[in-house]
């Protein structure tokens, strides 16, 4: 029987081994990167073949990121936590509503100044635009929205004064990047005080991006439509959380002091509310 088990162990750490031969040419392409690169390419440059990663690597390496990687939550789809180590499925975009100055600088040298109040319904900066942009030392923004969900960011209306944005769940590298640099812009404003606001789901998904953007980004981040009231108006259309996901936000209820009531609510009920509600009849607090 000790013979068995000596040999077990022996196995297990060949095994291992193998696996780290394996998966080391990866690991090292990802430490190599400093700025996006599009899936395939990356599996071509380092693992000689366009589907290898995505075959091969890319489970392996989102398990290893949830578990080591402190830019990863937990939480976050395939697609974003493969953002976070610079691996992109698609180009990463920007969508905004309402007055922002930038500008861009042309190939030959001039710069183009460019404002988004124009583009009264919204409009979406591209993976260029967020590298090369350079955000105006001025701007006339008073608040930022943030929107979870894009048929609740389309709906809000234009008004002066406030900026929209629409997170798609979690904001990846190239926009937190820009929206640090925004941020920093309107911390040495001296005109007037910014307000940062983020409206999301009633549940523990939106309650994490929430802790994520304020810890990341914004952290004067405050919840917007994310309180008891809110979700007293909307009762009739929660959904049944399941139990670990119940145990999930047991865990995080002191990590959110701005939403430890509505936490609270969420276990007692052990029901959420989608975002998307909001829009079938205006109820509780709002914009």
């Amino acid at each position: 029987m000790l013979e068995r088990s000596e040999n077990k162990r022996k196995k297990d750490l060949l095994e291992l081994l193998a696996d780290e031969k394996k998966y080391a040419p990866c690991f090292e392409g990802l430490d190599q990167l400093t700025e996006s690169v599009f899936k395939r390419i990356f599996s071509k440059k380092y693992l000689g073949n366009t589907k290898t990663f995505e075959q091969e690597m890319q489970s392996h390496v989102i398990s290893t990121a949830k578990k080591f990687c402190p830019d990863v939550e937990k939480e976050m789809d395939d697609t974003t936590v493969l953002q976070q180590l610079w691996i992109e499925e698609y180009a990463q975009e920007l969508s905004l509503k309402g007055k922002l100055h930038f500008c861009l600088k042309e190939e030959n040298g001039s710069t183009q100044e460019i404002n988004t109040e124009c583009y009264r319904f919204g409009t979406t900066l591209n993976s260029q635009t967020l590298e090369h942009a350079e955000i105006k030392e001025v701007q006339n923004i008073q608040k930022i929205v943030i929107f979870e969900n894009k048929a609740n960011y389309i709906s809000a209306p234009y008004k002066d004064g406030i900026l929209y944005l629409f997170s798609h769940g979690y904001f990846s590298p190239k926009e937190c990047r820009f929206l640090k640099q925004l941020h920093q812009v309107l911390k040495n404003q001296t005109s007037c005080e910014v307000q940062y606001f983020h409206s999301g789901d009633l549940d523990y998904g939106g309650i994490k991006i929430f802790q994520y953007i304020r810890k990341t980004i914004f952290p004067e981040l405050e919840p917007l439509q994310m309180d008891v009231e809110t979700y007293e108006a909307y009762q009739e259309f929660t959904e049944v959380i399941d139990p670990e996901t119940l145990e999930k936000l047991k865990r995080v209820q002191d990590e959110n002091p701005k939403l430890q009531e509505l936490i609270k609510r969420l276990i007692e009920t052990g029901k959420g509310i989608e975002q998307e509600c909001f829009l079938i009849e205006k109820r509780g607090n709002h914009i």
